[in-house]
């Protein structure tokens, strides 16, 4: 298992500069500082059973990420 704290380490040792975020599912708003992230990834849960995805949330994001 990586942790998060590893693969911080591991980014920086390489040089990385690629940060991402993932919400996964998305159920609610997300209200984060978006300034330094370069990729998000969003979903929703599937099966039967499965909470209905809100595609407001997910425009909001992508509002929020493009327009910073």
């Amino acid at each position: 298992m990586i942790t998060e704290n590893r693969e911080k380490d591991y980014a920086q040792e390489r040089h990385y500069e690629f940060r991402s975020l993932s919400v996964e599912p998305l159920w609610a708003p997300v209200k984060l500082p978006l300034f330094d992230i370069d990729w998000v990834i969003v979903g929703g849960k599937s099966g039967s059973g499965a909470k209905p995805f809100e595609g407001g949330h997910a425009a909001n994001l992508l509002h929020t990420f493009v327009s910073r």
